[in-house]
């Protein structure tokens, strides 16, 4: 029984000290974001995140007795490796390319590290009230250095919004799921609310339009969801008197105001008769990829001495950007991979009664990927907390081999 209690201990300290890293890494993840480091030490900032993340993922394979048996990392691994092989042909071919491994090994990297330790009920809900907290934080910060103000600006004032983003969505999206589905106190709720607006209303006064088209689904199907489970009496006094005060609201000023400044965001100095204006000409891009897919079908820019992103930039799409960088078969794996991931997020989010962090952060960012080709993996760190939360899921469904 003694040996026991000090295996216990020694395992529970190994997490703690788990735990510990993964807070540091949380707080330079918003410390590489804040408008200070965007010229100065950004780069050193990220190296020492991506070293301490290399030092968790050294640290589980060598310790670690079982290891994990699950679908998405499994194929992640062989997709990461498959990702390298094609870094080297391209490399080879003369058009180098690398983003995709760093992308996705950052990722992994964090899904891995994760779904190998253990996080108690405990410090996993203090690392996501920090997370929130941070969030909250980066977004005040953000008002005042750029003078965001309810009235929107034709120009986009933030540097790195996209690196950004989801950062402030994600601590928003988590806020909101923690109102609305757990039984935290009140006051607890309250203060979450008034931190998820100012995360709300920065991302509407900086732009990040994918985002915010993101939220508004997401969000939606959050409070559908609530609303159609498990109706009771209470729940219904509560729909009553939210919808009785909903039409109030509606009815006043502020409201329009409000609505005001999202269509600004969403729409100033663009035509919204013109979709290629709308989409910061994104769709005459997508039709220049199209053409250039066909005729370059099997390997894209892999071995093709006419560069796409060269001419045209970068498809901001993540199905079409793989498929033309790697053309119908380098592009394949990854796209197969995505796709997994959509129904892994329908599974576990969208048809599921009860749902998961993991999951609603997970169609935050496909949707986003829509409209940004770097996600659901990156850029860089920005979405750690997605990956770290998938981590804890895979781990506890307990689904380990010896």
């Amino acid at each position: 029984m003694q040996n026991s209690n000090v295996t216990s201990n020694i395992a529970e300290e190994k997490n703690s000290s788990s735990f510990i890293i993964y807070v540091i890494m949380t707080l330079l993840i918003f410390i590489q974001q804040l408008p200070i480091f965007q010229g100065n030490l950004y780069s050193q900032i990220r190296l020492l995140i991506y070293l301490l993340m290399i030092s968790l993922i050294l640290t589980s394979f060598f310790k670690s007795k079982k290891r994990i048996k699950n679908n998405i990392l499994f194929y992640g691994i062989l997709l990461l490796f498959f990702s390298v092989l094609l870094s080297v042909i391209s490399i080879v071919s003369g058009n180098p390319e690398f983003s995709t491994v760093m992308e996705l090994g950052a990722a992994l990297g964090v899904l891995y590290c994760s779904a190998s330790t253990h996080v108690s009920e405990r410090n996993l809900s203090r690392l996501v009230l920090i997370y929130i907290f941070l969030s909250s934080l980066l977004s005040i910060i953000l008002i005042f250095t750029y003078n965001l103000s309810f009235q929107i600006s034709e120009q986009y004032l933030v540097v790195g919004k996209n690196q950004i983003g989801p950062l402030l969505s994600y601590g928003l999206l988590i806020s909101l799921y923690i109102i609305l589905y757990t039984k935290k106190n009140m006051s607890l709720k309250v203060l979450l609310f008034f931190l998820t607006m100012v995360s709300f209303f920065t991302l509407i006064m900086m732009r990040n339009r994918s985002s915010l088209i993101a939220i508004f689904i997401v969000g939606i199907i959050l409070i559908l969801k609530k609303i159609t489970q498990k109706i009771t009496l209470k729940k219904l006094l509560t729909l009553i008197l939210s919808s009785f005060f909903l039409l109030l609201f509606i009815k006043t000023e502020f409201f329009y105001m409000i609505l005001k400044m999202i269509s600004d965001s969403l729409f100033l100095n663009y035509n919204v008769n013109d979709l290629n204006s709308l989409s910061a000409n994104r769709t005459d891009v997508y039709l220049y990829a199209f053409n250039y897919i066909k005729e370059n079908f099997l390997f894209g820019e892999l071995i093709s001495s006419n560069a796409f992103t060269s001419l045209y930039g970068f498809p901001h799409n993540y199905v079409l950007n793989k498929l033309v960088l790697y053309g119908f078969f380098g592009g394949m794996p990854f796209i197969l991979f995505y796709g997994s991931l959509v129904f892994y997020t329908a599974k576990k989010f969208v048809f599921k009664q009860e749902t998961t962090i993991s999951g609603m952060l997970l169609l935050f960012s496909l949707i986003v990927s829509l409209f940004e080709y770097t996600y659901p993996f990156g850029p860089g760190t920005s979405q750690f907390m997605l990956w770290f939360l998938l981590g804890q899921d895979i781990y506890r469904e307990k689904r380990y081999y010896n």
